[in-house]
């Protein structure tokens, strides 16, 4: 019995690390080139302390979900996914993250349940999968070397 248990557990964490892992895949090569820069680091890094921390991550993404969310109704259409950045936006990242952020495919991949609409949950979901992707000691936060290295196709 207790052989049958183990592997049913080795299958279903089997199962949930490849969901992690092929969500964070979606991610466009412009998104990841443009998201892994050291700018953006910097400015992910509200304490100063050359890491990125999970709260900082989810902080981060957090403002940048609501900035987007023009008419403040806890999700983002298409409108709002691809639309006009706000000048506080553009002082959150740089331009290139702006744009490739704004990618429909981008939108297409935190839409979990492909209702055309991205919920404040859908957004830092698949941004968490993204930051589980590039922590590879698994210690919540990331370092210099972590945040730029190669995202897709790893």
């Amino acid at each position: 019995m207790n052989s049958k248990l183990n592997v049913l557990v080795a299958l279903l964490l089997g199962v949930v690390s490849m969901n992690v892992a092929s969500a964070a895949d979606l991610v466009t090569g412009g998104y990841a080139r443009e998201f892994q820069q050291m700018g953006m680091m910097k400015m992910l890094d509200a304490d100063g302390n050359h890491m990125v921390s999970l709260m900082e991550f989810n902080q981060y993404h957090t403002a940048v979900f609501n900035e987007l969310d023009k008419n403040h109704d806890g999700s983002l259409d298409k409108s709002e996914w691809t639309g006009t950045r706000s000048e506080k936006l553009a002082m959150m990242s740089t331009g290139g993250y702006l744009r490739e952020l704004g990618n429909v495919a981008m939108m297409d991949a935190a839409d979990a349940n492909h209702d055309h609409l991205v919920t404040q949950e859908e957004f830092l979901k698949f941004q968490g999968t993204v930051f589980v992707k590039l922590d590879t000691t698994g210690d919540k936060q990331l370092d210099a070397q972590e945040f730029v290295a190669k995202l897709v196709g790893r």
